[in-house]
């Protein structure tokens, strides 16, 4: 308890971790819990939220980093960034799976492996930008973390404001939704609440 608001210990990985826990929970919790906002919201102001969210948990990773307090860390990254990152996260599956209803499994494969594109451009990153801003003082992890969250901010920003949703009776050429019983498909329907 001591360690959450001390100024002065070193952090262990352990705690450090926790950070990445916390993520991983709230990124799959707001998308299961938020998932029902933005199918009404639409996408769009999803992924403005998610941006807000996902850059500024950076921010605020930032200010936990110059003020050497782990919780605030723990909130940023972990509670407020996974928040967003799983807002960002849904928000693309949801249009894709819109424009694409004859193949959604592939719908969500690009949105996974846009996903995977963000981490194998992002770790590079964040290790390039702390050998930059790297002090013999300094390791630059504050100023990776407000840097990153500026650029996944403003990226996340313009992939918000560039999603389109068809209109509700379009449908891909030719495409025609089957009846047929699939083994793959359920016939029953359970309510969002229910499930």
């Amino acid at each position: 308890l001591e360690t959450l608001v001390a100024a002065t210990c070193d952090w262990k990985i352990s705690t450090l971790g926790w950070m990445y826990t916390l993520f991983f929970v709230f990124l799959g919790s707001s998308a299961a819990i938020f998932g029902r906002w933005l199918e009404h919201a639409g996408p769009r102001k999803a992924g403005v939220v998610a941006a807000f969210c996902w850059g500024g948990g950076f921010l605020l990773s930032a200010l936990g980093v110059h003020l050497h307090q782990i919780w605030l860390m723990w909130l940023g990254s972990g509670v407020i960034g996974g928040c967003g990152l799983g807002l960002g996260y849904i928000s693309p599956v949801s249009t894709l799976i819109k424009w694409f209803p004859d193949r959604r499994g592939m719908a969500t494969g690009m949105a996974i492996m846009g996903v995977g594109g963000g981490a194998m451009i992002g770790a590079p990153l964040a290790d390039i930008l702390m050998r930059h801003f790297a002090t013999p003082s300094n390791v630059g992890v504050e100023q990776t973390f407000l840097t990153m969250g500026g650029i996944y901010f403003i990226a996340m920003l313009m992939g918000a404001f560039g999603y389109r949703i068809p209109s509700p009776d379009w449908k891909p050429a030719g495409w025609t939704p089957t009846t047929q019983k699939s083994a793959m498909i359920t016939s029953r329907h359970a309510h969002v609440n229910q499930a």
